[in-house]
Formats: C-alpha cells, sequence, structure tokens
C-alpha cells in the first residue's frame, strides 16, 4: 500500500506535515458507538493484572523495566537487561551523563560532565533580587528539581514518512543554510541538524534489529501502531526522566485502522484489541519520572498523557474510552476538548467512565487552536510546532502586600527595589493603591520574565533530544505560560477598597499585615487580568516567545467543590483568552451538566476527580491507593 495513492494527497505530500494529512482523511463520527467490542481479551488481561502489580511496588529498572519488557515490547526495546544494574532506582538523575550510563542508549560522548541539573545551575546564575524573591516565596513551581517538560515531538512522523524521508529534508536544510549569514545561531542549527539525522539514522538501525520497520512509511494500521510505539520509547530513551505530551495520535490511527476495517483486513475485534494493546503499553510510561519528580508530587504521578475530543471525534477515541472503561484501575492521562459541537454520544462515554472513577483533564475548545494538544500543564498547543514552558506560578497577594509595604515583605522582612514609601494610614485611598500596585506588578513581572528567560536557555542548552528535536518543526515556536495564584482574595481587597469598605491591618512595626473589610461579592471584572497580560506583552523572552496567562482562584493545589468555584465568577467568558484553572472533587452532580456551567463561569482548564484517592491536579494524575 502506498500512502500518497490510497490517501487523499495535500500539502502533506510534499512538507512534513501530519496534520495536514489528519485533517484531510480522518473521519468524523457523531453517532452511537454501537460498533465497540465489549469483551475482554485473556492474554490483555494477564499484562493488566502484570501492570498493576508493577505499579504496586517502588519503581526500579530491574523490576519495571526489565520484567515488563515482554508486556511491551515496542517501546521497551532500547533496554536490554542484562546492560541495566539492578540497583539504580529509575530517574536516579536528570543529568544527561547519568541518563545515558544508566540506560545504556546512546554512545555518543556527553556534554555535561558536572553532574549538575539546571536547577543547580539556575542557582548559581540567579541575581541576588531573584533570590530575595523566592526567599520570601512570591514564585513556586519554577524552576524546579526537576527539568520541565517543554519539547513535544510529533510522534506520527515516522510513520507516516519513514526516517529516510526525514533525513532527506533535514539535508535539504543544511543545503539552504549554506546561504545564510554565519552567525551564532547558524551553527547551533547545522549542529542540531547533524545530530538529528545521527538520531535518525541510530533509530532506524536498533528499531530494525527488533523488527521494527521504520526507515519507509508504515504499512498498514499493526505497522503504524508498531511505528509510533517505537518512537514513543527511543524519544523517552534519550532522557527519561522528562515527559512530553503525545501528538493526537489516536484520529491519525483511526484512518489506517478504518481503511484496514473497509478493506476486510482486519474485524473490529482486531481493531479493538490493537487499542487495548496500545493503551497499556503507554503505561509503563509510569516508571520514566526522576525522584525529584516524585518528591514534588503525591504518590504515584503520571505526566504523558494524550489529547482527544472536540467538534470532530473519530471511532479510534471511542476505542480507546472503551480501553479506559476496560481497564479504570489505572487509568491512562487523558485531557478531553469539549465544546458546544462534541458529539453527544462521546460527552456521555466521558461522563459514564468518569463515573466509574477516571479522572480528567477538561478544555473548554473555544481556548484551543486548530490539531490541538493538551499539556499537563493545561497550554493548549500544536505538538511538533510549539515549544512550551509552564512558569510556574506567582503569588498575587504577597506583590499587593509588597506594593503597599514600600517593597518589604511582611514574613520574612525582605526587601526589593523600587523601594517606595509604605502606606501608614489606616484609611485607605484606592487611587493611591491601585498606583502603586501596577508599579509593583510591572517590576515583579519584569523579575518574573528574566527568570523564565534563564530557565528556557539552560534547559535549551543543557538538555539536548536529538530525536525528538527531529520531529519538531525547523521554526520553533516559543510559548510561555506564566501562572498567577490567589486571585479571588486580592480581587476581594480591591473590590472591597474601591467601594470604600476596608482599612488596613498594621503590626508594631508599622507594616500592613492584612486588610478588614466587609464581604463583597465577587460579580466585577476584576482588573488584574488584563493588567497583567498587558505588562507581559511588553517584555523580551527568550527567542521571541509568547507569553500566556493562566489564574488560579487561590492555590495551585487548591481544591473545589463544584458550588464554591461557581460563586467566585472571576473570570467571564468575555475574557477567555486568560487560562482560568480549576481542580474539581465532583462527587455528586453529573459531569456533563457541570462542565458547561463552569465554562460559562469562566473556568476554561478544568481538572475533575471522582475519588479522592485517583486525583488528577494540575494535569499531573496521582493515585494514592487501588
Amino acid at each position: 500500500m502506498r500512502i500518497d495513492e490510497t490517501f487523499i494527497p495535500g500539502r502533506w505530500i510534499d512538507n512534513v506535515d501530519a496534520n495536514d494529512f489528519v485533517n484531510l482523511n480522518k473521519k468524523p463520527f457523531s453517532e452511537q458507538p454501537l460498533f465497540l467490542v465489549h469483551n475482554r481479551t485473556s492474554s490483555l488481561d494477564d499484562k493488566s493484572q502484570d501492570l498493576r502489580n508493577a505499579i504496586m511496588k517502588e519503581p526500579s529498572i530491574t523490576t519495571e523495566f526489565a520484567s515488563l519488557s515482554s508486556f511491551s515490547p515496542f517501546w521497551l526495546s532500547p533496554f536490554k537487561k542484562e546492560d541495566i544494574p539492578s540497583h539504580i532506582p529509575i530517574g536516579y538523575s536528570e543529568n544527561l551523563t547519568d541518563m545515558k550510563a544508566i540506560y545504556h542508549f546512546s554512545k555518543t560522548t556527553p556534554r555535561d560532565s558536572s553532574r549538575k541539573t539546571t536547577y543547580d545551575m539556575f542557582q548559581e546564575i540567579a541575581t541576588s533580587e531573584l533570590k530575595k524573591m523566592f526567599k520570601m516565596g512570591l514564585f513556586v513551581g519554577s524552576p524546579s528539581l526537576f527539568s520541565p517538560s517543554y519539547v513535544h515531538p510529533d510522534v506520527r512522523t515516522i510513520a507516516l514518512y519513514g526516517t529516510k524521508a526525514l533525513i532527506k529534508e533535514k539535508k535539504w536544510r543544511l543545503k539552504v543554510l549554506e546561504k545564510h549569514l554565519q552567525t551564532h545561531e547558524w551553527m547551533e542549527q547545522r549542529l542540531s541538524i547533524y545530530k538529528e539525522i545521527e538520531q535518525l539514522k541510530a533509530f532506524e538501525k536498533e528499531a530494525k534489529k527488533k523488527g521494527i520497520e521504520v526507515a519507509s512509511p508504515a504499512q498498514g494500521a499493526k505497522g503504524v501502531m508498531e511505528a509510533i510505539m517505537a518512537t514513543i520509547g527511543y524519544c523517552y530513551a534519550e532522557n527519561p526522566s522528562i515527559p512530553f505530551s503525545l501528538s493526537r495520535i489516536l484520529p491519525f490511527v483511526d484512518i489506517f485502522l478504518e481503511h484496514d476495517l473497509s478493506e476486510g483486513l482486519l474485524n473490529e475485534e482486531d481493531a479493538q484489541c490493537l487499542i487495548d494493546d496500545f493503551y497499556l503499553s503507554l503505561q509503563c510510561l509510569r516508571f520514566s519520572l526522576t525522584p525529584g519528580f516524585r518528591n514534588e508530587t503525591e504518590m504515584y504521578p503520571f505526566v504523558c498523557g494524550e489529547t482527544i475530543g472536540g467538534s470532530e471525534v473519530t471511532k479510534t477515541e471511542y476505542r480507546f474510552l472503551n480501553a479506559l472503561h476496560k481497564y479504570p484501575s489505572f487509568p491512562f492521562n487523558t485531557r478531553v476538548i469539549w465544546g458546544e459541537s462534541t458529539p453527544r454520544a462521546f460527552i456521555e462515554w466521558v461522563s459514564r467512565i468518569f463515573e466509574a472513577g477516571v479522572p480528567f483533564t477538561i478544555v473548554d475548545e473555544e481556548s484551543c487552536p486548530k490539531n490541538a494538544s493538551i499539556h499537563y500543564a493545561g497550554m493548549p498547543h500544536v505538538p511538533g510546532r510549539d515549544y512550551l514552558y509552564d512558569a510556574g506560578s506567582c503569588d498575587l497577594e504577597k506583590i499587593f502586600f509588597l506594593s503597599l509595604n514600600g517593597g518589604r515583605d511582611v514574613d520574612t522582612g525582605t526587601g526589593i527595589a523600587p523601594i517606595t514609601q509604605p502606606l501608614r494610614s489606616h484609611e485607605p485611598d484606592y487611587e493611591e493603591v491601585l498606583r502603586k500596585l501596577k508599579e509593583m506588578i510591572g517590576y515583579i513581572l519584569n523579575a518574573y520574565a528574566q527568570k523564565m528567560n534563564a530557565v528556557m536557555y539552560l534547559n535549551e542548552v543543557y538538555q539536548q533530544f536529538p530525536l525528538r528535536l527531529s520531529l519538531m518543526d525547523h521554526i520553533p515556536h516559543y510559548i510561555i505560560q506564566f501562572g498567577f495564584h490567589h486571585l479571588k482574595r486580592v480581587n476581594g481587597y480591591l473590590l472591597a477598597l474601591q467601594e470604600g469598605k476596608a482599612s488596613f491591618l498594621l503590626d508594631d512595626r508599622g507594616m500592613i499585615t492584612g486588610i478588614e473589610s466587609e464581604s463583597s461579592p465577587f460579580t466585577e471584572t476584576p482588573i488584574l487580568p488584563d493588567l497583567i497580560e498587558e505588562e507581559l506583552e511588553r517584555l523580551p523572552l527568550y527567542k521571541k516567545g509568547k507569553p500566556i496567562v493562566r489564574f488560579y482562584t487561590d492555590e495551585p493545589q487548591s481544591n473545589h467543590d463544584v458550588k464554591e468555584a461557581l460563586s467566585h465568577k472571576l473570570l467571564p467568558k468575555s475574557m477567555r483568552s486568560h487560562g482560568h484553572h480549576a481542580n474539581i472533587l465532583l462527587t455528586d452532580d453529573s459531569l456533563s451538566a457541570v462542565i458547561p456551567e463552569l465554562f460559562n463561569a469562566g473556568y476554561n482548564e478544568i481538572h475533575v476527580s471522582k475519588e479522592e484517592s485517583r486525583r488528577i491536579k494540575n494535569g499531573i494524575q496521582t493515585f494514592l491507593s487501588f
């Protein structure tokens, strides 16, 4: 089967563009999924039990990677059991040198012998002003002890084109670069492309040893699934401690499954079995996280996930939900794009699986670009094009009191510039408060941007992913998500001050430590979101990055019940350019009824869970028990 003769041609024929291929050839399905096969396959049930037993253990390379090699032959193929030291736990270090030594995949000369993580290096280059801000707790979440997930390759590309076509395209790119001015960036680009070509060749060679053909376009649905799983595995093997989001794989696979079904090459039971095996194989990605990540989250964190839903749902997305329904004890992170045009039958299936205890991340379709996948931090992005950085979060309440106290922190007594005259009166002037707040926000956001520029540079220089980068667009598009928490409190302070219903609380040092006010309803549009977004748009970001904003009503890890979340109304639907986040524990209400209400209340990113023991918070799935 020649792909270019079997499917609708388009831009994807002459250019590497998996999204164009999917958009032209996918078959949206809006009816009830009566075609689904619900019986369980005994061999997969055995694998399900093996995986459950593995999760119950303390992860180590021997107990998981080696013992599950028969369970998931595709993505585990880079690892040789005899080469894996049994005493070294998974995620021993985020240092690339250590990762290569442990996993024995890359034979290239290590770039870094310092054994320092990017977090360690950030501490060395951070300015004294930034260190003061960290000391007072102004920033949380970034930089963290674990490296961020920022390169999200389009893992469909190799299945669609094969490594030989990608290598050919990269050699052409090298030829084009010969005509450009030989700057520092020019040299970096050429070196990077050469490394990508070397890694594509190494991947092709290793995959062939395992009986997986990736040099040419994959043949049939089974070949596509093999190529995709091999690609995911080898991409993870480059640096197993740093995960990535998947790239809307299911609509892509659906095209090949539906073709093989129509040709009589597969039946529906075969198709469901392929998706079940794919679903269970993805569970092995749980064991690649570093202890640094595990220590900063609850037990059994899981980051990697797939995005489904939207207005054009395919049959294979139903097959994936069917697998979720069959194996709910350890659900794969599933991010659902939900909108008014999403098929009702699909919403019913998601709601049904949620009732079985499976948590979901649900994102409003209005906030997503076409062909979007969802990063675990809630960022809609186009896989293979966008480089994503989650900047953690900044404390708006801390900024508020810093502005009132002339740049001094109430808790630590630490002062930051610009030092201004603090307010001393018990009777506040709203206009003066607002002026001081705007000045402090401008100063803090400038430091926030500088922090992220340093984090992005360090990760790009010291964390190398040649194979992942080979599956990215040659023109990088950087997106940085700046977070802000305690929006509810600060909005309440400002409303009370504006209405003249507030007074300052001062301590014996003369510092303002709180606001005493009458209860004020949170119904007016807050000024902070637009002010923050305007300030960020003016700041220079690394490689012309684009800032986006994510707001938290309270703390980033705070949980809300539905009634509480709906009472805030801090970001009305008209301000949908801002990301508004909520962690919801939904025990009684109907998911299909609640989600539209939350969207109308201004939320566009909802992490919703049915059970306390299996939560999803900020896109990270955690398991406290089974």
